[in-house]
């Protein structure tokens, strides 16, 4: 029902007097009006029940509006939902025979593909370093051929100088005074020079220089013992004793007279030998047992710890002293290998004295002096690997590549007898003189 607003007073004065108004004019009243409701209201009812119906019809409204909302059509579904529905139902139904067997098919080969690559990765690691293994032999290998032709060029060289001075020709004796006059003998540029043999290690490269001072800048004739000395004790490593045996001999181009030669010789032969000669085995286990004494009075180890404090000093101040320390194995075995290199270049004339001190790292025993032992017997292994085939008389093993064939190491073994056999035939000469 629809609610009217109530007139108010002064509207029906309005309408009683246009009644009578009409009534005495004689015309015909209009119908009356229709009367409102009666509302016992106030103002502030009438404003509440206006508000009560605004609050209604929007009810109304939102209700009609949910209902075309919930009567609207949805949305066709999409492929991906419609992928994702037909995926959970494959993975929840159980799988079939043929099916667990291609998913066990499928996961073996995964894993042979896999073992397959890291095989094949291993494999290439593995190739790589024995290519760089025969790489580093080969060239060894081609190292050792040009130290032999070198070695030899020298060995002739001194035979010659040898044979010139048998026959005490004048006219050579005066070519060489000349030759030295003309070079410098002050005393600073010898001291320095032995200086140099002495404190620096012969290498290949300070090799250049000292053959360099000793054929055509420093005459050092009359200081040749001191560079004896000193290149005899000077710092060498077992694979620049042919530089060492380069820079003597040039040393010794400067000796012109026959006794004067022998001499110095003899000299250079015992300084190196009384390093190169390795101790007993007794001697190297009461040294052992000295310095294990040494060390612990100098820790101050059972006794008092002033003394032991001046003894360790003591001790220092000896270590300080490069002349009085004993060599080291290493050292001895470049000793080593620079008398054999002096014997195959001829300064040295017998190889007698390299067999001596092989001889005596070969009765190094075990048991009384292990530490000894050992090193004794790496210098062995050295030396037979360096002169195997000066001294040994075993032709080096040719190198077979990683990429050949059957055939070809076959060629290679017959090459290698057939150089075997050469060898024999070619240096009978040289079997003979290891042999006296």
């Amino acid at each position: 029902a629809h609610l009217t607003m109530p007139p108010k007073a002064k509207k029906k004065t309005t309408t009683t007097t246009s009644t009578s108004a009409f009534a005495s004019v004689g015309g015909v009243p209009p119908p009356p009006l229709p009367l409102p409701k009666k509302t016992t209201q106030t103002s502030l009812g009438e404003t509440m029940t206006m508000k009560n119906v605004s609050s209604s019809s929007k009810r109304t409204k939102s209700a009609n509006t949910n209902a075309t909302k919930n009567t609207t059509v949805p949305p066709p579904p999409n492929k991906s939902t419609k992928k994702k529905e037909t995926s959970m139902m494959n993975i929840s139904k159980p799988l079939s025979a043929s099916e667990k067997l291609r998913l066990k098919e499928q996961i073996e080969r995964d894993a042979f593909a896999s073992k397959e690559k890291i095989r094949i990765e291993n494999e290439r690691k593995d190739f790589e370093e024995k290519e760089k293994l025969f790489l580093k032999k080969k060239k060894e290998l081609e190292l050792r051929k040009q130290t032999r032709v070198k070695r030899e060029k020298l060995r002739l060289k001194n035979e010659e100088f040898d044979a010139v001075l048998k026959e005490n020709d004048k006219s050579k004796e005066k070519e060489m005074e000349n030759k030295l006059r003309q070079m410098d003998s002050a005393i600073k540029k010898n001291v320095a020079l032995v200086k140099k043999l002495k404190t620096s290690a012969i290498t290949e490269a300070t090799s250049v220089t000292l053959k360099s001072d000793f054929e055509s800048k420093i005459n050092a004739s009359k200081y040749m013992e001191e560079c004896i000395i000193a290149i005899s004790r000077g710092k060498l490593k077992g694979s620049d004793a042919f530089y060492a045996a380069e820079v003597i001999h040039s040393m010794f181009g400067q000796l012109f007279q026959k006794n004067q030669r022998t001499e110095m010789k003899e000299m250079l032969k015992k300084e190196i030998l009384a390093i190169a000669t390795p101790m007993s085995s007794a001697e190297a286990a009461q040294m052992a047992l000295e310095i294990g004494l040494g060390l612990g009075v100098g820790l101050g180890i059972g006794g008092d710890s002033s003394v032991g404090g001046q003894q360790g000093e003591d001790l220092n101040n000896d270590d300080d002293d490069e002349e009085n320390k004993p060599p080291t194995p290493l050292l001895r075995r470049a000793k080593l290998c620079l008398l054999a290199e002096l014997y195959l270049i001829s300064i040295i004339d017998s190889p007698k004295c390299v067999y001596e001190v092989v001889k005596k790292h070969a009765e190094m025993e075990y048991d009384v002096a292990p530490e000894a032992y050992l090193q004794s017997l790496s210098a062995l292994a050295f030396f037979a690997k360096t002169y195997s085939l000066e001294f040994l008389g075993k032709e080096d093993v040719k190198l077979i590549s990683i990429n050949s064939t059957e055939g070809e190491e076959k060629e290679a073994k017959t090459d290698d007898v057939n150089d075997v056999n050469d060898y024999e035939e070619e240096n009978t000469a040289l079997t003979a003189r290891n042999l006296e």
